[in-house]
């Protein structure tokens, strides 16, 4: 028997505190609003999945978009990332393409934040200026977006 001893798992404790997304933990704070169901749903890779359309499509766009006459100056290197962690800072997903400090699209009512510097990204353009720094100037950045109010329900 466990004689009276308590029986619990620190690893569970320690993340009641914090949000873990695709194995990496940030700490929750007074914005956070991310969903358990909507977390299970950054472990899917549907773009990675055989025959999921979606994996269909990207692979279709990115074939049309290799092809040397579809990228400028042709010996450029048009690259694919697909596999961009989903967490993104508030100034890669708003301040790097522009978006005004009192535009409606921060609100958060329409944005799943796991804390006050990081969310889950509202659109994939947020690792454009990441990409571009790397020295990159022709790619496709796939991915999963994640905006609330999108699911018909958090069961999807």
């Amino acid at each position: 028997g466990g004689g009276g001893r308590m029986n619990f798992c620190l690893p569970c404790v320690f993340l009641a505190a914090a949000v873990n997304v695709l194995s990496k933990v940030y700490p929750r704070d007074e914005n956070t609003n991310v969903t358990p169901s909507v977390l299970e749903k950054t472990s899917r890779h549907l773009l990675h999945a055989p025959n999921h359309p979606l994996k269909i499509i990207k692979d279709q766009i990115a074939a049309y978009f290799a092809q040397p006459r579809c990228v400028i100056p042709s010996t450029t290197h048009f690259a694919v990332f697909d596999r961009v962690h989903p967490v993104v800072t508030m100034q890669q997903n708003f301040d790097s393409v522009l978006v005004p400090k009192d535009h409606v699209s921060r609100a958060r009512s329409d944005n799943y934040f796991i804390n006050k510097t990081h969310m889950l990204r509202a659109h994939t353009s947020a690792h454009q200026v990441d990409f571009m720094a790397q020295g990159h100037s022709a790619f496709l950045v796939a991915g999963d977006v994640y905006r609330r109010g999108c699911f018909a329900s958090e069961k999807i």
